[in-house]
């Protein structure tokens, strides 16, 4: 079986929230993984690596009030996914998730009328 990068990045994005180490993530992906793609799967790595570093970076320098959970929530807000779907990733419960976007929204002091997704758009792509 080999993996596209939609999958591939799929699958670096789960391995990375659940911290595997990387004897883990390559027992994962040695099955999977056509071995003549191997060079290609690297670079995606490393250029996938290098992107999910410079989102959070970007994401802990613009939202410093932020935990590093509430972050990684923003992260996948920003990503479009679904509280379930963030839940799931976390390892956390879709309550824990609501109620995470709700302190989030409160420390970014948001009007009930405000869209969170809009607001941590606008506030990541602002200058300091």
């Amino acid at each position: 079986m080999d993996l596209d990068k939609s999958a591939l990045t799929s699958l670096l994005e789960l391995a990375e929230n659940k911290k595997l180490s990387s004897e883990e993530i390559n027992g994962l992906m040695d099955g999977l993984i056509d071995k003549k793609n191997m060079p290609d799967i690297k670079q995606h790595i490393s250029e996938w690596y290098t992107h999910s570093q410079n989102k959070k970076n970007i994401i802990a320098q613009k939202l410093p009030m932020l935990s590093e959970t509430q972050q990684e929530i923003c992260r996948l807000i920003l990503e479009n996914h679904s509280t379930g779907n963030i839940a799931k990733t976390l390892g956390k419960s879709p309550s824990n998730i609501t109620c995470q976007r709700s302190k989030i929204r409160a420390k970014l002091h948001l009007k009930k009328e405000e869209d969170l997704k809009t607001v941590l758009q606008e506030r990541i792509q602002k200058r300091i």
